[in-house]
């Protein structure tokens, strides 16, 4: 007679079964859960990524000797830090139908804020009237600051400075990893197979 052993099939079949009923109960909780969990961390690394200067750990270009000299002779908290008060305006939204997660969005969930984020990620310039100019001088000149002639001409430059993109590009990666860790941490959840 032949060597042989039986497996009983039933009982494996039934464990599985049994593991992938489970796993499917928990898996689109997981996920919803994964997913608000990584809008807010991002938020969250969008707003300290501006306030810190360097979203998506690339630093934003500086503001002119000229702009900094204007915010800190009128006072402005955190002038030296390009869009530091768009640290305090990002927001995050997801939008849901029969339960299930479509789509989230993080960044500046506001048409003004959006457009004025767009303007800033592209860059652009201001006409200045001359009353606007010597407004300026007058201004910094109130605290004995020389402003060298206004040079600059009747215009200020200002710079592209992107913020979504830098920490999108940054945390394209990590945000994958971590939705997908959670979900196959809540699957495996009940034991191996």
């Amino acid at each position: 007679m032949a060597e042989t052993f039986n497996i009983n099939t039933k009982v494996i079949t039934d464990g599985v079964d049994a593991w992938l009923k489970g796993a499917q109960e928990r898996i689109p909780k997981a996920l919803k859960g994964a997913i608000y969990d990584e809008v807010w961390r991002l938020k969250e690394v969008t707003s300290q990524g501006i306030r810190g200067d360097a979203p998506g750990g690339k630093p934003l270009a500086r503001l002119s000797r000229f702009t900094q000299l204007f915010y800190s002779v009128s006072g402005v908290q955190y002038g030296a830090i390009p869009l530091f008060k768009f640290g305090k305006v990002v927001k995050y939204k997801v939008t849901k139908s029969e339960g299930k997660i479509n789509s989230a969005e993080i960044g500046f969930i506001n048409d003004i804020l959006d457009r004025w984020a767009q303007k800033h990620a592209e860059g652009y310039e201001i006409n200045l009237t001359p009353e606007q100019r010597k407004w300026m001088a007058k201004k910094i000149s109130m605290f004995g600051i020389k402003t060298g002639g206004g040079g600059g001409g009747g215009q200020i430059k200002v710079p592209p400075r992107p913020i979504i993109p830098q920490v999108y590009a940054a945390e394209e990666d990590t945000i994958i990893k971590n939705i997908r860790d959670k979900v196959l941490a809540a699957a495996q959840v009940g034991g191996q197979v």
